[in-house]
């Protein structure tokens, strides 16, 4: 429900930032028996090799006003709902953030 708005939310966020005027961002969803897929596509900045296995961690930001919690917060809350998120970068090509989420999560 809420958590979930609040993961993609903070997801999307990211992206806002990281592509410029003439940017994208697309979402995608698709859906399996038993897994709902979220994709959220840019072609902003993308991250670097040396921060891409950073990015999930509490307070980590390459940001010079960023927090460090909305990817955190987004991995916690996807990792709650016995999912998980991954990510994939390239630097000025964009970043490609994948959900996978059970249908029936027990909570």
């Amino acid at each position: 429900g809420s958590q979930i708005n609040l993961a993609i939310s903070n997801l999307l966020i990211n992206s806002i930032q990281a592509v410029s005027e003439q940017g994208e961002i697309h979402l995608f969803t698709r859906g399996s028996k038993k897994n709902v897929f979220i994709i959220i596509q840019d072609n902003g900045v993308g991250i670097s090799k040396e921060h891409l296995h950073k990015i999930f961690e509490f307070m980590f930001s390459t940001k010079p006003t960023g927090s460090g919690l909305g990817l955190s917060i987004a991995k916690k809350i996807i990792s709650d709902h016995h999912g998980e998120i991954t990510v994939k970068s390239e630097v000025n090509r964009g970043s490609i953030f994948r959900i996978r989420l059970p249908h029936n999560p027990k909570v």
